[in-house]
């Protein structure tokens, strides 16, 4: 696991990457660009600032780490040896939590900064698949910039038609992931062979 800090430190190398732009150029990966009141709870200004980049921030075992949208390789693989207890999975999400289409607004720097909409990510596959277009509206205050709100959009909603949910009880080889690590799970019995799955939570227990 990463020492106290370091994740912040390999988080803001990842915000601090080149993306090029489809109309040409190049931008940081992520930035946060906003202001906020001394009113306000330090929750719900860390949850704004989480949607500049994708966050997951944790605190696990006395430390606070933070992981942004990116995809990291997995570097443990669960089996069925890893297993204390018995498995549940769930193979789809239900109606009212499934969307194909992403529309929102962020902070528009060419309207005095102003909440104004960015033009939505869609996906004609998906629509298909749902018969019908569902949207989700995602709010963007510490972003300025068009692209970086579709490409957190896209990302949100790639990752919302990824399905298929597991949990499940392991062994202490389980200990070295945190929310937001990706995992390959090995598991015959559901013809997985280094599927990878996203660790959303987890919780210690004897």
């Amino acid at each position: 696991a990463l020492p106290i800090y370091d994740s912040f430190i390999e988080a803001a190398d990842v915000c601090d990457e080149n993306v090029t732009l489809a109309e040409g150029g190049t931008e940081k990966r992520y930035t946060i660009n906003g202001a906020f009141s001394s009113g306000e709870k330090p929750k719900d200004v860390l949850s704004k600032m989480l949607t500049a980049c994708g966050g997951n921030l944790a605190y696990i075992g006395g430390k606070w780490t933070l992981k942004v949208a990116e995809y990291r390789a997995p570097t443990v693989t669960l089996t069925d040896d890893d297993l204390v207890g018995a498995i549940a999975v769930q193979g789809s999400q239900s109606r009212r939590d499934i969307f194909n289409a992403v529309k929102g607004t962020y902070s528009d720097p060419d309207a005095l900064y102003q909440l104004s909409s960015f033009p939505p990510v869609t996906n004609s596959f998906y629509e298909a698949q749902d018969n019908e277009k569902i949207w989700k509206d995602i709010q963007f205050p510490f972003t300025t910039s068009v692209a970086t709100c579709q490409r957190l959009s896209k990302i949100d909603l790639e990752k919302s038609r990824q399905q298929i949910s597991v949990n499940l009880s392991c062994n202490l080889r389980a200990f070295e992931l945190q929310p937001g690590d990706n995992v390959y799970l090995d598991f015959s019995r559901y013809g997985w062979d280094a599927k990878v799955f996203e660790v959303i939570d987890w919780s210690f227990s004897f």
